[in-house]
């Protein structure tokens, strides 16, 4: 397998089992090192739908973590192109 699907799965098994202060670095540490780490909104989607995000910070938004994913992702491409931290 690639070092992309083995990070995923490790990932999934850290949002399972471990605080989230573990896999939410991990998920950024994977955005910075894969080029493109679309996994990382669903990761996010798998986040807020298990641990159930439904009233983040007073807003409505249904899945939060997934749509600053989505926005971090975004902005990571145009920084790693300055950067080269790509695998």
């Amino acid at each position: 397998m690639s070092e992309r699907v083995l990070y995923t799965i490790l990932l999934i098994f850290l949002i399972l089992y471990t605080p989230y202060w573990l896999y939410l670095p991990a998920i950024l540490l994977g955005m910075m090192l894969f080029p493109l780490y679309w996994e990382s909104i669903a990761l996010c989607a798998f986040i807020d739908y298990y641990y159930g995000a439904r009233d983040f910070a007073g807003t409505p938004l249904a899945f939060p973590f997934a749509i600053a994913a989505a926005l971090l992702l975004l902005a990571l491409v145009e920084l790693k192109e300055r950067m080269r931290l790509t695998l």
